[in-house]
């Protein structure tokens, strides 16, 4: 972590969408709503440009898909339904994280 961080009160996400084989599930929405939701408690940061505190993975179905390896060292929360950005953000907004 940067010396810069230390202090810092936000949590540092990285997203990973899947292929987005259910066109039902709007991926976009379900990241820009979180991102939305947890301004100023959360910072979304490039996954190839910066350290993160986590991975959230939107995935369109519960088959889960996408090849979230590259991360194996890191926390990563999958997010396949509304119900899993509620918890997602409420864990979060409670200073429940990780």
């Amino acid at each position: 972590m940067a010396s810069n961080d230390r202090n810092r009160s936000f949590v540092r996400i990285g997203i990973k969408f899947c292929g987005g084989c259910n066109p039902e599930f709007d991926r976009g929405s379900m990241a820009n709503r979180i991102v939305e939701v947890l301004k100023g408690k959360a910072k979304v940061v490039s996954l190839q440009e910066g350290e993160v505190d986590c991975v959230i993975a939107i995935q369109g179905c519960p088959t889960a898909c996408a090849d979230l390896d590259p991360f194996s060292d890191l926390l990563v929360y999958r997010i396949t339904s509304e119900e899993e950005v509620v918890r997602f953000v409420n864990r979060v907004v409670k200073g429940l994280f990780p």
